[in-house]
């Protein structure tokens, strides 16, 4: 996870640095991306947890456990939700 962390911090050009800051074989790295079979092992495996987990795409909103379908009128959602004293920002 540090390195994904460090990557996301760090993208698009941090791959290397990421990997020798957390002492990981940057070249590893770089030949499992490049090699096809993993890559086409890799987007099935994405598709079927996307599929599996109903995420249509990201950001995937949830609110008290229930994921949202759009986001259209997203304020009102998350106002709807809110069980405390509504904020100044709620309509």
């Amino acid at each position: 996870m540090d390195f994904a962390v460090c990557l996301e911090s760090n993208y698009p050009d941090g791959g290397e640095a990421c990997a020798n800051e957390l002492g990981l074989s940057w070249s590893d790295i770089e030949a499992c991306t490049t090699d096809e079979e993993a890559a086409a092992k890799i987007s099935v495996a994405d598709a079927n947890v996307t599929a599996w987990a109903d995420i249509p795409g990201t950001p995937t909103i949830f609110i008290n456990g229930a994921q949202l379908k759009t986001t259209d009128a997203l304020l009102y959602q998350v106002c709807n939700a809110y069980t405390g004293t509504k904020p100044a920002g709620c309509p």
